[in-house]
């Protein structure tokens, strides 16, 4: 059976360390930086798209359930990951993990542990250094990603791993704003009969929830949203349906099940807005599925020993 490495160990007790100093003791902002922060979004908001949207974003601070459905609690005693089990030997399988940086929109972090049974990937458009563990996939002869812009390429890679990784059972996306702190492969293990994991949305159970959220903070083209939500409403997708968090993602790619929900999930995307997170549980829901048949994760990303984020470099 397959055993987690000591060195894997050691990094996620200093990466679960760090997570309880975040989670416990958060920062606080005084008042007068509360105040100026929002005095000047107000002007920013007035400014890039009127007074109707600073009125909303002034009824939401009032009414905080119209763009928050959900709060997770951190729990400093669950050490599960430090303890974890394998289940699987996986023999002669490997994983892939990997992740997409286009257009300098993060930095490519470099793994603090290289698992023995995982292979590293990066799709990107710039150099990365010899020593790298990650291992550039040159893209030149890729037809069907020519004439993309750097998001609409990020996305395909994301939601395609049959389409690049055909001799693995296994592959693990990651955001490239994600630091892989310790192995990756008890993602894979826990999948079992499931051929996709993720981890819960930590703020919202409700696509309707997200798009009001993704308005107020300015995410996304509020025409474009409201098209989306209101053609999903008229099919009948139900409210807090429950919804997860896309930046990390474990697949057994090739099975036909798993192909189809990423060939419906990129349509999606196409047709409406690249918000992947909104369009995800109505895929599911399309083709009779639960979230249930979605491996968990866990509740929320930013808990789990094994992994850090960092904040995107820039925004497209």
């Amino acid at each position: 059976m397959y055993k987690e490495n000591s060195a894997s160990i050691a990094q996620m007790k200093d990466n679960k360390a760090r997570i309880d100093r975040e989670q416990l003791t958060p920062k606080r902002h005084t008042a007068y930086e509360l105040i100026s922060k929002s005095i000047a979004e107000v002007f920013t908001t007035t400014r890039n798209f009127g007074i109707k949207r600073v009125l909303f974003k002034i009824f939401c601070q009032v009414n905080k359930r119209v763009i928050y459905d959900k709060k997770t609690i951190y729990n400093k005693n669950d050490k599960s990951e430090l303890k974890y089990q394998y289940s699987n030997n996986f023999g002669n399988d490997r994983i892939a993990v990997y992740t997409a940086i286009f257009g300098g929109y993060d930095e490519l972090l470099e793994p603090s542990y290289i698992s023995p049974i995982c292979d590293y990937y990066v799709f990107t458009d710039y150099d990365i250094p010899k020593d790298s563990a990650w291992k550039k996939i040159d893209i030149s002869n890729m037809a069907e990603l020519h004439g993309m812009d750097a998001y609409h390429l990020s996305k395909y890679i994301k939601m395609f791993p049959h389409a690049f990784f055909k001799d693995y059972k296994y592959s693990i996306w990651v955001d490239g704003a994600t630091k892989i702190i310790a192995d990756l492969a008890a993602f894979a293990d826990r999948l079992k009969d499931k051929c996709i994991g993720m981890f819960d949305n930590p703020v919202h159970d409700c696509i309707y929830t997200e798009g009001n959220y993704l308005i107020y903070y300015n995410r996304v083209n509020k025409q474009d949203i409201k098209r989306q939500l209101r053609a999903y409403q008229l099919e009948g997708y139900p409210k807090h349906n429950g919804m997860f968090e896309c930046t990390v993602i474990v697949r057994k790619h090739n099975e036909e099940i798993c192909i189809q929900l990423m060939n419906m999930w990129w349509d999606q995307v196409n047709q409406y807005t690249m918000r992947d997170q909104i369009s995800f549980p109505f895929v599911l829901w399309k083709n009779k599925m639960k979230n249930s048949d979605i491996l968990c994760l866990g509740v929320n990303r930013n808990y789990n020993a094994r992994l850090s984020f960092c904040p995107h470099k820039k925004l497209i």
